[in-house]
């Protein structure tokens, strides 16, 4: 028991400083079903499809939401806020791969508020693109970068999800200071590097370096937030 305890507790915390970022695809297309249960279904996210110019380009492989839709507890939002409309793990929100890319279906309650204001606008096409969030856990063996035709490519091989959401606005790399210089850093290197794809064992040794200093990171937190987590994982 204090073995299962002691997973789920270092799962929570991985949870906790995994990265999020956010992802809208002009392509990925939302519509509402009427009816006494309305249903919202679409895609989150498209395959082999280039994302905007964000510095680099980045490209979602199939596969990537694989394993993320059979076990993350994802949530159904409106632009990746408020309280969940639909979640995976009460069952109202269904999530797939299909030839396409992340499929959504999401089974509403009509009698609440945020569902009444939300599907009026998706009917009407007033909210039209979907977005999701996510995060690496591995960037070593979950992403890929390289270079095509002089733009720079991040390629997602494997993702964690943490919600789907209906978006007004497109949204872009996370604005959180550790991936702005994570992005950044991995453009300068490719720049310098005279090779279309960089060495993948220089690469790998590159990350589990920051994996290491990340780690200590962590471990200098500040003694109260330190007791914060132990409280919170011995509950």
């Amino acid at each position: 028991m204090r073995l299962l305890k002691a997973l789920i507790c270092a799962q929570q915390i991985g949870a906790f400083f995994m990265e999020k970022e956010l992802r809208t695809f002009a392509l990925t297309e939302i519509r509402a079903i009427d009816g006494a249960n309305p249903v919202v279904e679409g895609h989150a996210a498209v395959f082999n499809t280039k994302s905007h110019d964000m510095g680099f380009r980045e490209i979602i492989l199939p596969g990537a939401f694989a394993d993320a839709v059979k076990t993350d507890d994802v949530k159904f939002l409106l632009n990746h806020r408020g309280l969940p409309l639909a979640r995976t793990k009460s069952g109202t929100l269904q999530l797939s791969e299909d030839a396409r890319g992340l499929y959504f279906k999401a089974d509403l309650d009509a009698n609440d508020p945020d569902v009444q204001r939300l599907l009026p606008k998706v009917k009407r096409g007033d909210l039209s693109e979907m977005s999701f969030a996510f995060g690496i856990k591995d960037r070593a063996a979950d992403e890929k970068w390289s270079r095509d035709k002089g733009e720079m490519v991040r390629s997602l091989l494997k993702v964690s999800l943490f919600d789907v959401s209906a978006v007004s606005f497109p949204a872009y790399p996370a604005t959180d200071l550790q991936a702005r210089s994570y992005f950044e850093s991995k453009i300068s290197e490719l720049n310098a590097n005279p090779e279309i794809n960089p060495d993948p064992e220089k690469v790998k040794a590159e990350f589990i370096a920051r994996s290491e200093a990340r780690k200590k990171l962590i471990s200098t937190l500040e003694a109260s937030y330190k007791r914060r987590l132990v409280y919170v994982c011995k509950r």
